[in-house]
């Protein structure tokens, strides 16, 4: 499936993940541009530094900025809405 444009997620710096958004939409009413974000996360064979018993993990809140580049300015907040699926790592992972 193509998107507009994915990243790493990292924790500690190690690479845990992906994000990728998958579609865009807007609402009218009170401005909002909508995103819909595939995420995948995958468990790792060692547990991550500082973290020792961090081996799997899930991605419960959802709450950052969005910027059309990585030091450029903040446009706008990004939060969680709709319903609340947890995304938990996994061996094989599926987004």
């Amino acid at each position: 499936m193509t998107s507009f444009g994915e990243a790493d997620i990292m924790v500690r710096e190690r690479i845990c993940g992906k994000a990728r958004v998958l579609d865009l939409s807007h609402q009218a009413l009170a401005p909002r541009l909508r995103m819909t974000l595939g995420v995948t996360l995958v468990e790792t064979d060692e547990p991550l530094p500082e973290l020792s018993e961090l081996l799997m993990f899930e991605l419960r809140d959802l709450l950052g900025e969005l910027r059309l580049s990585e030091n450029g300015d903040a446009l706008a907040t990004v939060f969680w809405t709709g319903p609340r699926r947890f995304v938990r790592s996994a061996t094989f992972a599926s987004e």
